[in-house]
């Protein structure tokens, strides 16, 4: 419905002059209401609004303005000429909050037209999403026998690329930061042989914002060189590889003898070697003598790979024996004999306590 105007006759002193008096629309003054909502977003809170009437009706036209506080840059500002004013469902309109941030704002909105104004403000709050995390984690397991590699899937983050990185962990230690465009991170100190939980986040610095976290085991491949004691020799063991990227060829197995340098001792070409013998030969291995065993895998292309070793000894071949009796000459069975050492043999035996029973006839043999 249009709006109406009225022209009054003034007396005979005015004639020829009019007053027009603005009157309000008829149709019904609409309420209306402002949001601020990141929308699923972790970086950006956006504003919407519905639609709303104009009422007045000469030149209408309508201001919006949201803002953190009245002294502070407005994000919108918003003018629209007419009476209907439409709803903005959309983006256009939002503040770059940063990751995990909340905020409220201050919004004004007033309608015009000739004499005509009227209006209200509001209050409303905004909230965004942590920072999204990485995506999947893979972490190399036996694959190189010096490093582990990680590698994960970019964030799905509204967060600039510059404004946020990438943070790795292993067994709950931080160990490195990196910029949000690198997707992979080698880890060039592990222990061979263990199995470490690493774990990578998105950090954003400048509001110590964290995702979650996204985790992975890794390991790098370890010989775990051992020994078994034998009376015969010492039998080194060790595990084998099942990595085309390592690709071991062969073994060189060493000995060493306290702080002298390594003695070879033989060299293996087998890829599947698992385990070698240090027999008795012209005495060597001294028995209950311990000694440094040392195993390098290698192959025909001259690769370098790292080294495992393991302390080993042959059986001691010596005892200590006797009877234990009674008073009278009998002997005296299930006695415990134990004989302990009260000194160290430099790169000896590693045992410091030895013991037998007693038998029937009072005999033990402990051996040393």
């Amino acid at each position: 419905m249009r709006g109406i105007i009225r022209f009054f006759r003034l007396p005979n002193i005015l004639a020829g002059v009019f007053i027009c008096i603005t009157l309000l629309s008829p149709k019904p003054i609409q309420s209306q209401s402002f949001t601020a909502s990141a929308y699923g977003s972790d970086y950006y809170i956006y504003f919407r609004w519905t639609a709303a009437w104009n009422a007045c009706i000469w030149f209408p036209y309508s201001q919006y303005h949201i803002s953190l506080n009245a002294t502070e840059v407005a994000f919108v500002n918003y003018a629209g000429i007419g009476q209907s004013m439409p709803a903005n469902e959309g983006n256009a309109y939002y503040h770059e909050a940063g990751p995990g941030q909340s905020f409220g704002y201050d919004v004004s909105f007033r309608h015009y037209g000739g004499a005509c104004d009227y209006g209200s403000t509001a209050y409303i709050n905004g909230n965004t999403n942590s920072i999204r995390a990485p995506g999947a984690l893979t972490a190399t397991v036996d694959l190189f026998d010096g490093k582990v590699v990680l590698k994960w899937g970019a964030s799905t983050t509204d967060v600039p690329a510059d404004k946020y990185q990438y943070r790795i962990y292993r067994d709950s230690v931080l160990m490195a930061t990196v910029a949000s465009s690198e997707l992979t991170w080698t880890d060039n100190s592990p222990s061979p042989g263990t199995t470490y939980k690493y774990e990578v986040v998105s950090y954003a610095a400048i509001w110590n914002n964290y995702s979650n976290r996204i985790a992975a085991n890794g390991r790098a491949f370890g010989l775990n060189v051992r020994t078994e004691s034998l009376a015969s020799g010492v039998r080194i063991i060790w595990n084998q590889e099942q990595s085309d990227s390592l690709n071991f060829q062969k073994f060189t197995i060493e000995r060493k003898d306290g702080n002298n340098a390594p003695e070879f001792l033989t060299s293996i070409n087998s890829p599947t070697a698992t385990s070698w013998t240090d027999p008795n030969t012209g005495g060597l291995p001294l028995p209950g003598y311990t000694y440094t065993y040392i195993v390098t895998p290698d192959n025909n292309s001259g690769t370098t790979y790292r080294s495992g070793s393991a302390l080993g000894s042959r059986l001691p071949d010596g005892s200590l024996s006797g009877y234990v009796k009674a008073p009278f000459g009998g002997g005296v069975q299930g006695v415990l004999v134990t004989v302990t050492r009260l000194d160290t043999v430099l790169q000896g035996d590693s045992r410091w306590v030895y013991s037998d029973t007693t038998d029937a006839n009072g005999y033990y043999q402990v051996p040393a």
